[in-house]
């Protein structure tokens, strides 16, 4: 009765024993596993609004930024001329008109940016990593390039050559503060330099659209199968807000003065 009672207490250990190995061994299958992540979304449908020159008038761009962000779009992206001068107190009232703005900011270098030679408080306080950077949202590649000074050089050439040649998206865009050409075609107020070797670049990479701020006003245009769209707010009190849907672009000029939306497709 003894033996009985001990060699099952024996199978009871063992089969303890080996539910004990069978857990631990289940645990770290489970921990060394990895865990599937959540797909994230992409969305082929949404509208953002592109702005400039916000640099006369703050009551008028704090209405702007209500605007936007009331319109529904995504996100902001600035041509520019962000403040009057580059100086740390003038970028630290932007920063104080931009704190209780809900969306992402995305903004170009501007002339007007620079201080003392340098963009060191446009990068400070605008949160951007570089002069020149790129992302991708939805099927958009957006680019933004550097032509703060009214240059575009070889090396900033090089850089847009090379980030739209790495995009696989089905729609390209690309921002700047100058623009390579006038509304009435003058050399005033455009790039000095790199206008052509720009405007080849953008056509052989199949960019769609171009925005660009600097001179006051809105303009849009075609060129060679590419819409290029001037807005600088300074001269009329817009945005432009742009809506994709799958690989359709339409743009529409916002106006504040009259709070109506006007639209156009250039």
């Amino acid at each position: 009765m003894k033996r009985s009672r001990r060699r099952t207490n024996q199978i009871l250990f063992w089969a303890l024993s080996l539910l004990v190995v069978l857990s631990m061994a289940l645990g770290l299958t489970i921990s060394v596993m990895p865990q599937p992540r959540p797909p994230t979304p992409t969305p082929t449908s949404f509208s953002f609004a592109v702005c400039g020159q916000s640099i006369h008038n703050a009551p008028l761009y704090s209405r702007l930024l209500k605007q936007v962000a009331e319109d529904g779009n995504v996100f902001l992206i600035h041509t520019g001329n962000l403040v009057s001068g580059g100086s740390e107190p003038n970028f630290q009232e932007f920063a104080e008109l931009m704190a209780d703005f809900p969306l992402p900011f995305y903004p170009v270098p501007g002339n007007r940016d620079y201080d003392r030679g340098t963009l060191e408080n446009f990068l400070r306080y605008s949160g951007v990593p570089d002069v020149h950077y790129s992302f991708d949202y939805g099927p958009v590649h957006f680019a933004l390039a550097n032509s703060d000074l009214g240059d575009l050089t070889a090396e900033e050439l090089a850089w847009l050559q090379a980030d739209l040649a790495a995009s696989e998206q089905p729609v390209k865009m690309v921002f700047l503060h100058y623009p390579p050409f006038a509304p009435d075609d003058s050399t005033a107020d455009i790039m000095r330099s790199g206008n052509e070797e720009f405007m080849a670049l953008i056509k052989e990479q199949g960019v769609s659209y171009v925005f660009a701020g600097h001179i006051e006003g809105y303009h849009a245009e075609e060129r060679n199968g590419v819409h290029y769209i001037l807005t600088a707010e300074g001269g009329l009190h817009h945005y432009v807000r742009v809506t994709v849907q799958g690989t359709e672009v339409t743009t529409e000029v916002v106006s504040l003065g009259e709070q109506t939306v006007k639209g156009q497709r250039p």
